[in-house]
Formats: C-alpha cells, structure tokens, sequence
C-alpha cells in the first residue's frame, strides 16, 4: 500500500492537521502567544491576501517572484505573501 499524499491535494509547504496533532499545536501556541504577551508583544493578524500592487509596493514589500498571485477581479490582481513579515510591516506602517 503507498501511504504518500496525493501531490494534487494541496500545495508544497500545506498540510492537515488532525486529532490529536491539531489540539497539541493549539495548546503550544496559545503558550506560546502567553509567553510573548508576557514580555509586551501584542498579537496582529494581517490580511492573508491584498491587492498586488499593495503587497510589492513600500518598505513592506515582498519581492515580485515570492508573492503568489490568488485571483484577479475585472481590472484588480490578489496576491498572497509567501511571508506575513512584510503584511505586518505595512499594517504597522499605515497605523
């Protein structure tokens, strides 16, 4: 029997997580977010797609060939981050 993924099922770098792996991340990291919050940092969720031109643009910006285009609208392309670090440098430079 091959007990190998099917390649086509999700990307490189994407996995599931079931019971009980799933509640033993949520367990580490909710330590984990108590120990930061400890020492003053505070939690931010920046968005996990934005428009192109706003993801490659600023101090922020990711590099063209890293950021993976989603979807496009009639005139607009979404792309996501392979990285939030520059999604949350922008959050923090446009507050």
């Amino acid at each position: 029997m091959n007990d190998a993924p099917h390649p086509a099922l999700l990307p490189a770098g994407l996995y599931d997580l079931l019971p009980p792996e799933a509640e033993i991340e949520a367990e580490v990291t909710a330590r984990l977010m108590g120990v930061l919050a400890a020492h003053g940092y505070e939690r931010v969720k920046p968005p996990l797609v934005e428009f192109e031109e706003t993801l490659l643009s600023g101090a922020g910006a990711a590099r063209p060939k890293s950021a993976v285009e989603c979807a496009r609208s009639s005139s607009r392309t979404f792309a996501c981050s392979p990285s939030l670090a520059p999604l949350t440098a922008a959050s923090a430079r446009s507050r």
